[in-house]
């Protein structure tokens, strides 16, 4: 959200010296849609208001017609049709004008609305979320927040309220929920820059490896780490590095230079891996290496940063030194990568370290590459109602961001659960275009359907097979054992590797015992390529 409060009056006297409910009830369809045209309604919406909220990162398809930048793409997309350069949500009508009349007119009642302050009224009007709450701010006389995205509106709500409202609660509610919190004399617009920078804006994590052997006898120290949900490292064990969390390279490295007797290890070596822990912040992944040195990196855990009593660092000199608090996603595994990387910590990023950043970190790599701004994630906040049973293609997309200060663990394995759940139905849709694809119904991950079978799909984001196997396939069984049907029902986990020899002996046994079909998937998110085992 990119809403800058000191020019949002400014800007609402501009957009109005343009447009009224009069001029927009006598539109026509360029006036509307014509971006070339920067006093035309659309203009204004994407490009001429971005200090009252960005819209932006959304297709254009959320103006329900509108003239494409790569009209090759909308071509491909059956919900659309076209004509004279223009492209339409098909529902909307059979010609270009009458989906124009039909669209005018829903903007007309949009408008409407927002001048009476009808909210409730608004939740039932058939017009993209995304731009259709944009119009009602404008037209609101400030009555309403300047926020467009549900799950920005759902992050105030729990951040103020402490309330978690489902995700499929009306905006106006949600809209009602947060105002009440706001005190009579505050501009909405700072009321809502505020909260939306204490609740939703969201900062990108960044990736490290950190070592887990410990000391000058270089004991391994996972299980201490899990104990006391950190990861440590020993160097200064003796001093207390809080008051250098977040400070500049110069001084960390002036306290390095200031307290290191020793002649092993480097000093460069020293200031390089407690300038990376002054760095690390709360949402940051961490992968805990055992091994890391000759070609040998091997992976065993996977953690998150996060806060206790307001701090990332904590010092304990009794016990492991310099503490940084996580919660751990995954542990109890092996991870054998064939990589280099030997030092106490690494920074990794996808720029950087290509290919090898997708290897260390598996699916929670994908926490990196789907990272993007909240209203961005929202282009089919319609989603379920624009993608109906006649299509054969009914999955409304879940939500990859993550707002759960509490229970950082499940929520963030949530997260990497549902961008995977994501990719994976898409990777559906595209290998099996004539079949009936569906998730997140029933509590099921997936369901691929076709005229003699059933095909349900259980996602497990454990990078342990055994474990994802294990702990998902009771799952499976209770839903496989409520569908009443005569067609062949075959059940699937799908998790991020591909099994070793115990994993593809345990899944034998399995097949070897069960009546119904079953099998593992392994997923590779990135590439979108999966193997069937």
């Amino acid at each position: 959200m990119e809403l800058k409060p000191s020019q949002v009056d400014i800007k609402l006297a501009a957009f109005h010296k343009s447009w009224n409910l009069e001029r927009i009830q006598n539109m026509t369809l360029e006036e509307y849609a014509d971006l070339n045209n920067h006093d035309s309604l659309c203009y204004w919406l994407e490009y001429g208001s971005d200090e009252l909220g960005l819209i932006g990162g959304v297709s254009l398809h959320k103006f329900e017609i509108w003239k494409p930048k790569n009209p090759e793409k909308e071509l491909k997309d059956n919900r659309y049709s076209i004509q004279d350069g223009y492209f339409w949500n098909a529902k909307k009508g059979l010609t270009r004008d009458d989906a124009f009349q039909n669209i005018k007119e829903l903007v007309v009642q949009i408008v409407n609305h927002s001048i009476n302050l009808d909210w409730e009224a608004l939740d039932k009007i058939n017009y993209h979320a995304i731009a259709k709450w944009k119009i009602a701010f404008m037209f609101s006389n400030k009555k309403i927040l300047p926020i467009y995205s549900k799950r920005a509106l759902l992050a105030i709500s729990k951040g103020l309220g402490n309330r978690d409202f489902p995700y499929k609660t009306q905006i106006s509610v949600l809209q009602k929920f947060i105002l009440q919190y706001k005190n009579e004399d505050e501009p909405i617009e700072h009321f809502t820059g505020r909260n939306y920078i204490a609740f939703a804006e969201k900062k990108k994590p960044n990736f490290y490896i950190i070592g887990s052997k410990y000391g000058k006898d270089s004991i391994p120290q996972i299980n201490a780490f899990i104990k006391n949900q950190c990861v440590a490292v020993g160097f200064y064990d003796w001093l207390d590095f809080s008051s250098f969390m977040g400070k500049s390279d110069k001084l960390v490295n002036d306290f390095v230079i200031k307290h290191w007797t020793e002649d092993q290890p480097a000093v460069h070596k020293l200031q390089s891996i407690f300038t990376k822990i002054s760095k690390l912040k709360e949402g940051d992944i961490i992968a805990v290496k055992s091994h890391g040195a000759y070609n040998r990196l091997t992976i065993i855990a996977y953690a998150q940063v996060i806060k206790r009593n307001g701090n990332v660092y904590e010092h304990h000199e009794d016990k492991l030194g310099h503490h940084i608090n996580v919660e751990f996603l995954d542990a109890g595994f092996y991870k054998e990568l064939g990589l280099t990387y030997g030092e106490t910590i690494h920074e990794l990023t996808k720029k950087k370290d290509g290919v090898k950043f997708d290897k260390v970190f598996g699916w929670y790599s994908g926490v990196e590459n789907n990272f993007i701004e909240l209203e961005e994630y929202d282009e089919d906040e319609d989603f379920e109602n624009e993608y109906t049973e006649e299509t054969g293609f009914a999955y409304n997309e879940k939500s990859e961001e993550s707002f759960n200060r509490i229970a950082i663990s499940s929520v963030k394995v949530n997260q990497v659960h549902n961008i995977i759940q994501n990719k994976f139905i898409k990777h559906l849709v595209n290998n099996y275009p004539n079949e009936s694809i569906k998730g997140e119904k029933n509590r099921i991950d997936a369901k691929r359907e076709n005229g003699s079978e059933i095909h349900i799909y259980e996602i497990k984001p454990y990078e342990n097979v055994f474990l994802c196997i294990r702990d998902g396939i009771g799952q499976l069984l209770d839903y496989s054992h409520h569908f009443d049907t005569k067609k062949e029902i075959k059940i699937y986990i799908v998790g991020p590797n591909e099994p070793n020899k115990k994993d593809l002996d345990f899944i034998k046994a399995i097949k070897n015992n069960l009546k119904i079909s079953f099998n593992y998937i392994s997923f590779d998110y990135s590439s979108l390529i999966s193997k069937e085992f």
